[in-house]
């Protein structure tokens, strides 16, 4: 399997065709099979909404995990805010990835309570109320961070109970996908936007790719600018 948009989208329709609801967090069955899509946005705004338009494209909804705190992305920006509007009105749900490199040395109450108030924080932006969350590159830390009033990917429920599979760093834990979602019943499918294309691209190429459009982004801003300041100068010099 490639990383690219017709690959992933033939995955879905296998999953279906394996009998399995696939559904975001909000709307997990109480029986039967299913599989909750998850996506982690840990680079670009903009390339997770792409994704959530080839989800749309055939009636699947997921759970799309945004970070307050990204070096490579701001959440704030008029761009990155109407994206992530896009993607609730596409259906989508939309859950915080929290960091707790931002609560550390916090006592374990007190890391709790600053990430439900950063998800409220992160609700308010958006109109919607957040029920989901999910840890941002847990493997990195030993911290471990119970939210109450909050569905967590990483809960045992979600975790532990389900079978779970993730594309982190671009490597499937499983050398056959299909036969994954046969066999298991009930699962927890994280999928990274970063990694798929319209045409496959290796791992170094993803980051170059993401690496020029936040690039170009910020040249286009400096432009404009630089465009409004020279008008303002013109303006003073013909005083």
């Amino acid at each position: 399997m490639d990383y690219t948009y017709g690959s992933y989208v033939r995955l879905l329709e296998h999953i279906r065709r394996c009998g399995h609801v696939i559904c975001p967090f909000r709307d997990v069955p109480a029986a039967g099979r299913y599989v909750i899509v998850r996506h982690d946005v840990d680079y670009s705004v903009l390339k997770a909404r792409e994704m959530a338009e080839v989800e749309h494209r055939i009636g699947v909804r997921s759970t799309i995990f945004l970070l307050l705190s990204s070096p490579y992305y701001n959440l704030l920006s008029d761009v990155n805010l109407r994206a992530a509007r896009d993607m609730i009105a596409m259906g989508h749900e939309v859950g915080f990835h929290y960091d707790t490199d931002l609560v550390a040395g916090l006592e374990p109450a007190r890391q709790a309570s600053e990430i439900a108030r950063q998800a409220g924080v992160l609700g308010s932006m958006l109109g919607v109320e957040i029920g989901a969350i999910a840890q941002h590159n847990p493997s990195m830390t030993p911290v471990r961070v119970k939210v109450d009033g909050f569905v967590d990917a990483y809960s045992d429920r979600y975790f532990k109970e389900i079978a779970y599979l993730s594309d982190s760093r671009r490597l499937f834990g499983t050398t056959n996908l299909e036969e994954f979602f046969r066999v298991h019943e009930r699962s927890q499918l994280l999928i990274h936007p970063l990694w798929w294309h319209e045409r496959e691209k290796s791992r170094w190429e993803s980051f170059q790719a993401i690496g020029e459009a936040i690039r170009a982004d910020a040249a286009d801003r400096l432009a404009e600018i630089n465009v409004l300041m020279e008008a303002d100068e013109r303006r003073v010099r013909a005083r």
